[in-house]
């Protein structure tokens, strides 16, 4: 695919988001789409994948805002069963809704960009560098201010060890909040350890 298509599906998913979303949300997703992209010229991409980042930011929340009943019908389209966490509280569902309606409405098929938005909520071992850095960015760009030591560590950190961290403080979050973190999330934490590993 062309630079020049994916920029066009930049505009069109970001005039989406513009009219489907709330100010606040609207207003994360294009802070999103912005540290991805920096996020991934930090990490040396190519110009490609620094656009599908910028796309993954504007395109991941687009379902935040709807319905229990749309997050649902969309979701279960994927193939893959709604699990307990998501049962009890649908709206984990819209980055699964989002990747769906991606592809439903704006013909977006790149599996890699769907993959990142499917996943942003819980992370998956799946992840590839592209849905790390869009896992990454949802969790600490600017607009969240407890996050700013996470921020201060990109120069220094390599992506594997930056979303390990990120995982980790989540984990963390939900432990002193006597909340249940998903297995997805586990999961992909104990993989990121054995990356690490391997860099030494």
């Amino acid at each position: 695919m062309t630079k020049k298509k994916i920029k066009e599906y930049i505009e069109q998913v970001d005039a989406y988001a513009k009219k489907e979303l709330s100010e606040h949300r609207y207003n994360h997703s294009v802070r999103v789409a912005n540290f991805a992209g920096k996020l991934a010229k930090n990490y040396h991409c190519g110009k490609k994948t620094i656009l599908w980042a910028k796309l993954a930011g504007f395109a991941h929340d687009i379902c935040r805002e709807k319905p229990a009943d749309f997050l649902l019908k969309y979701a279960k389209k994927d193939g893959k069963p709604i699990d307990e966490f998501e049962e009890k509280n649908p709206l984990l569902l819209h980055g699964r809704a989002a990747a769906i309606l991606l592809q439903a409405q704006f013909g977006i098929k790149k599996k890699k960009l769907l993959r990142a938005i499917r996943h942003h909520t819980f992370g998956s071992k799946k992840l590839d560098t592209l849905g790390k850095i869009l896992f990454v960015a949802d969790k600490i760009e600017p607009g969240r201010e407890n996050a700013e030591n996470l921020r201060k560590l990109i120069p220094v950190l390599s992506l594997n060890r930056l979303t390990a961290k990120v995982v980790a403080e989540s984990i963390a979050y939900n432990t002193a909040k006597n909340k249940k973190t998903h297995p997805r999330t586990k999961k992909m934490y104990t993989q990121l350890r054995k990356f690490l590993e391997d860099e030494k």
